[in-house]
Parts: structure tokens; C-alpha cells; sequence
């Protein structure tokens, strides 16, 4: 019977540890999408349209069905509330930027 209870204790905290590393990963993804804008609109558009911004950001959104927006702020918040968690996180981003950045 405590085989049974350890192995179903197991099966949870691996299928919760992916779910967070998935939504990590999804988080990440956004958040690089988002800086993408950000460079795109700084650098290209050279900061004058203010639209641009918005609207972009909005499309990330749209496009990424399992990530709404609220549910990213509030991501937001938790990692900023978590210093070590939100360097694990930006440091993940930076990474990402910089193989993109290399391709």
C-alpha cells in the first residue's frame, strides 16, 4: 500500500514540476516576444509610433491561446516577488535572445 501512495505521490510531483516548467517556458517565450517588440519599436520605428507597441504586444497574445494577459501579470508579479526565481527567469531570456540574436 505505500508503494502504491509513493508512486502516485511521484506521478503528481512530476506531472506538476512539468506543468510549472511548461508555463516557465511559455512565459519566457512571451517575454521574449514582447522584447522583440520593444527592440523593434526602439529601433526601427525609432520610438515614433506609439501604437505600434500596444498593438504588438496584443498580437502576442491573440496568437499564444494557453497564455492570456492576465494570467501573464500575475506571472509577472510572482517572479518579481521572487528575486532568485525572476533571475532564473531573465536569465533563461537573455539566453534565448542571444541564440536568436546569433542565428
Amino acid at each position: 500500500m505505500q508503494k502504491y501512495l509513493f508512486l502516485i505521490y511521484i506521478i503528481v510531483l512530476n506531472t506538476s514540476c512539468s506543468n510549472s516548467k511548461n508555463e516557465e517556458k511559455a512565459f519566457v517565450e512571451i517575454l521574449c516576444k514582447i522584447h522583440e517588440c520593444e527592440a523593434y519599436q526602439e529601433i526601427k520605428l525609432e520610438n515614433k509610433d506609439s501604437i505600434f507597441l500596444s498593438s504588438c504586444i496584443e498580437s502576442i497574445f491573440v496568437e499564444n491561446k494557453k497564455y492570456d494577459k492576465n494570467k501573464f501579470v500575475e506571472m509577472l508579479k510572482t517572479y518579481q516577488q521572487n528575486g532568485k526565481e525572476y533571475e532564473i527567469i531573465y536569465d533563461s531570456l537573455i539566453n534565448k535572445l542571444s541564440i536568436k540574436e546569433n542565428l
